[in-house]
Parts: structure tokens; sequence; C-alpha cells
């Protein structure tokens, strides 16, 4: 699977945010940033939250490694809603940080709606 590395621009308060909530889910930064924008383009709709686009605003760039193809959604998404790709994956940080229902959790939907596999011999 092809990935790819870039940057992205960020309220300077995101990248810290990130981190932590990647460790506390146990998981790299990039896989965690990966399955918010999973679930938000394969899971059930959602509102995004709005992101004031004043320039003076503190942003700063962060790194982020994805699958190709899963960037490429995000940012036909993104353009959908004449947004950047960073700016949907600000709108997607925050909504993370704002649920209220068990934020201590992430719940990762599935890509299609094939029936999960079965495992034989059990």
């Amino acid at each position: 699977m092809a990935h790819a590395s870039g940057t992205i621009s960020l309220l300077h308060y995101l990248p810290p945010y990130a981190e932590a909530r990647a460790r506390q889910l146990g998981l790299k930064r990039s896989a965690y940033l990966c399955i918010l924008l999973s679930n938000y383009l394969h899971g059930p709709s959602f509102g995004l939250p709005h992101i004031d686009p004043d320039k003076k605003l503190k942003r700063v760039l962060m790194q982020l490694t994805m699958p190709l193809a899963l960037r490429k959604e995000g940012q036909k998404a993104a353009a959908r809603w004449h947004l950047s790709f960073s700016s949907l994956m600000e709108s997607l940080i925050i909504y993370d940080a704002r649920r209220e229902d068990d934020a201590g959790t992430l719940v990762i939907h599935p890509v299609s709606t094939k029936p999960s596999p079965r495992l034989r011999g059990w």
C-alpha cells in the first residue's frame, strides 16, 4: 500500500492534543489521524465544527503519513466543502476532542458494509 508523507497546518494547540490522544489510545499519531479521517469518510455522518479561518491565529506544521488512497479521499471530501485538507483534519481533531459520549474510546468504522470475516474453528 502506497503511503503519502507530508505536512498539514494546524492550530498551534492541536498537535499536542493529537499526540496525547494517540498515546492514550496506544496508537501512533498518524494512525490516530488516519482513523479519524476514515471514520469521517466511512462512518455515520456528523457535522464538523466550524474552524475560524483567521490567518492571524497561530498555526504550526505537523508531519502526517497516511495511505495515499485515504489522503486522496480526504482531499476530495475537503474540496466538496471548500476546505483545505488541513482544515478538514483540524475539524476532525476538534470533533474528537469535544465528543461527550465515551471520549476515552475511539470506534473504528469499517470501510465497507460487507459482513465481518468469520474465524474458522472456534
